[in-house]
């Protein structure tokens, strides 16, 4: 069994866009537990677009940006 917080934290993780593998190695948990938990978490919210909303994530982490970059450049399209 994992702390409450090891959970959060592989939660954390996933919407930040990190691999099962990587969050596997930075939490110290088994892959097969992180999938676990991750599937857990998907089902208690019922969130049907949690998925697109990770891969939106995973794009802008992989062109360099941080979240608050992307959006401060929408408000920046949205006055000019």
């Amino acid at each position: 069994m994992i702390s409450k917080d090891t959970e959060e934290l592989i939660i954390r993780k996933y919407l930040q866009g990190y691999s099962r593998d990587e969050i596997a190695e930075q939490t110290l948990t088994a892959t097969g537990t992180v999938t676990t938990k991750i599937n857990e978490w998907k089902r208690r919210i019922g969130a049907p677009d949690i998925e697109d909303l990770r891969q939106f994530v995973i794009i802008i982490r992989k062109s360099g940006m941080t979240i608050k970059q992307l959006a401060s450049s929408f408000r920046t399209l949205n006055f000019a």
